[in-house]
């Protein structure tokens, strides 16, 4: 979904369950069709059968952001970000001269998240993978 050849970044804006954050790195957003052959006589499938839909990406953003993530989960009740659901909205121009454009990726679930780092490591960026619902843009 993003390419920073294809996507300006300087005039990215993203926001975390309506709180806009400036730390990202990297969005992705990714759409999986289940299918499956359909065989008949023979050993050459005659079609494809498509099935459903999911949707993944990844949300990498540094430390400090995913610190805060878990303290506002926690003060949601929760134990950590991975059991909040949260929704990213991003505007973003796919080049400088492109009207500005609008994705809400709704219901994430974060898969997993890391906390730490290695000696020398001069910034602590990390990626979150995560499942959601189907991706609205406008």
């Amino acid at each position: 979904m993003l390419d920073s050849t294809e996507w300006a970044w300087r005039d990215m804006e993203v926001w975390l369950n309506g709180t806009k954050i400036g730390k990202v790195t990297k969005l992705t957003s990714k759409t999986n069709r289940e299918s499956e052959h359909l065989h008949g006589a023979g050993d050459e499938p005659f079609d494809i059968n498509p099935g459903n839909k999911t949707y993944s990406g990844e949300f990498e953003t540094y430390g400090t952001v995913i610190r805060k993530m878990n303290q506002a989960a926690r003060a949601m009740g929760h134990n950590d970000l991975t059991d909040a659901v949260w929704t990213i909205t991003a505007k973003f121009k796919a080049t400088t001269t492109t009207p500005v454009a609008l994705v809400t990726i709704p219901n994430i679930r974060f898969d997993e998240y890391e906390e730490g780092g290695a000696n020398n490591e001069k910034s602590f960026r990390r990626t979150l993978p995560y499942k959601s619902l189907r991706p609205i843009w406008a």
